[in-house]
């Protein structure tokens, strides 16, 4: 009987070390993944060029307004969100940093894809810059609008020049103030 108790603590013994080995290949996995995801971050699958087209939208006040591009005296900064994204809750110091520095240099748009809270949200965080819900989901298909927040160049002669997905994190701040000629605050903590 101790044979046979020995050598199924042997084999249990094997069988722990063989999920544990599982466990520690499994887990090594996400990590590379994630990051790769922090290191490479998603892209819009919008080329660089793209025209992009005009759409029919819902300004702030319930207007129906159409939203063009070409022929625009400046750059649009396209900035996407939702009113109920924690990220872009927390890029909110960065956006309004970015509104104040467009004046002059860029049109800044809001789109918003949610109208839900909307009025709330643009009315606590100061937001100036005219805001636009209720977006076509053929506009939204065609710009490949997703995931909130995303900061979208397009140029004046309304064709894709830039695309920023996700909040503004360290390395994100440093590229738009590099493509945008900006400066923002220095961050407290990220």
């Amino acid at each position: 009987m101790s044979n046979f108790l020995s050598g199924t603590g042997r084999w249990a013994g094997r069988l722990l070390l063989v999920i544990s080995l599982c466990v520690n290949v499994i887990q090594g996995i996400h990590i590379l993944r994630v990051e790769d995801e922090l290191t490479h971050p998603p892209q819009s699958g919008l080329d660089a060029g793209t025209l992009m087209p005009p759409f029919s939208a819902t300004d702030i006040s319930g207007q129906h307004k159409r939203v063009e591009f070409e022929s625009n005296a400046l750059p649009t900064l396209l900035y996407v969100f939702s009113p109920t994204c924690s990220w872009c809750e927390r890029n909110s110091p960065w956006v309004l940093s970015l509104q104040s520095q467009s004046a002059g240099k860029f049109r800044m748009l809001g789109l918003s894809l949610s109208s839900n809270g909307l009025r709330e949200f643009v009315r606590s965080h100061a937001i100036t810059f005219p805001v636009y819900s209720d977006i076509p989901q053929g506009t939204i298909s065609a710009y490949r609008l997703g995931p909130t927040p995303e900061t979208i160049l397009v140029s004046s002669s309304g064709r894709l020049a830039r695309v920023w997905m996700g909040a503004y994190g360290e390395s994100s701040r440093a590229s738009i103030e590099q493509a945008l000629a900006i400066r923002f605050p220095l961050a407290k903590q990220d």
